[in-house]
């Protein structure tokens, strides 16, 4: 990104010269205009498919900083090539809301497959999936069930203990959060073996589901109301809240003082519409955080 001519040379010489179609992928620059010509630049070098990461070269935590859809939804509309969209598709419902926001033709995705291999099987879907998702509504498939899975192909397929250490870490990421004492014997465990990773397994299951599977994100009002009309959406949003709301109490009255969320990063917003009947904007869960936070219950902002 700070060579363009060198890029531009480089794309060239690959369409001239190979036998397949050349596919390029992007982050974006802070400045819009200045992402639109990178993208034209490398369409007219010959590039057949460009992929974009909705954050720039400096915006590494996606956890924390979210993909700017409409700078894709703006290159979408000044190439002629395909485009496939980068960044936020941690559910099934952002794959639908980024290709309708962005118009692109597809999605990629990273992160959150290592977190969630399940992802594109309708796995963490919310309770209004349509079609080919139905059939995984119900499914009772956890982090731990995914680990099992994983750890049998492993033994069916051997990889280095490296690549496995790094999966689990993945795998059981907010797991651990919660359960820093499993992590760490983890961690402290300097040649792996099957038996103690199921062991791990085990353990898990008996402290019960992990914090990110039992809050509750709602994803998309659009989604909802597009699936059960506007009036059942408000109430199914009003219910969503509320279990929300009771599960992240039960969840915190259960950590640890060290494991306390920040007062900011607590909240469920509800939003009141002009008629005067509340409706719910969002359910927000950010990550926990490791400290010395004495203060900040569950709060609702309404």
């Amino acid at each position: 990104m700070d060579n363009l001519p060198l890029i531009k040379s480089l794309v060239e010489n690959l369409a001239d010269n190979l036998n397949v179609p050349v596919s390029c992928k992007i982050r974006i620059f802070p400045d819009l205009q200045d992402t639109i010509n990178y993208a034209k630049m490398l369409e007219d070098a010959g590039c057949s498919l460009l992929a974009v990461h909705g954050r720039t070269r400096d915006e590494k935590d996606g956890k924390k900083i979210r993909a700017n859809w409409n700078v894709i939804k703006a290159v979408k509309s000044a190439v002629r090539i395909p485009v496939l969209a980068n960044g936020n598709i941690r559910h099934m419902d952002d794959v639908r809301e980024c290709l309708e926001e962005t118009g692109a033709e597809g999605v990629l995705t990273a992160e959150s497959l290592l977190e969630n291999p399940a992802l594109f099987a309708g796995y963490r879907t919310a309770e209004w999936v349509s079609g080919s998702e139905e059939i995984n509504k119900e499914r009772k498939l956890d982090q731990a069930d995914l680990l099992v899975e994983y750890l049998k192909f492993c033994e069916k397929y051997p990889v280095p203990w490296r690549m496995i250490r790094s999966h689990v870490h993945k795998l059981l990421g907010e797991w651990f959060r919660i359960h820093p004492n499993i992590r760490d014997d983890l961690n402290a465990q300097s040649k792996l073996t099957f038996e103690f990773l199921y062991d791990i397994v085990n353990q898990l299951r008996e402290l019960g589901e992990p914090v990110w599977i039992l809050e509750l994100r709602v994803r998309s009002r659009k989604a909802i109301t597009r699936a059960v009309g506007v009036k059942a959406a408000s109430k199914k949003l009003l219910e969503l809240a509320n279990e929300a709301m009771k599960r992240a109490d039960q969840i915190t009255a259960q950590l640890p003082p060290n494991r306390k969320r920040e007062p900011k990063d607590c909240s469920v917003s509800v939003l009141a519409a002009s008629t005067g009947a509340s409706h719910l904007s969002s359910v927000t869960g950010d990550k926990w955080v490791a400290g010395d936070a004495n203060e900040g219950e569950q709060r609702a902002k309404r």
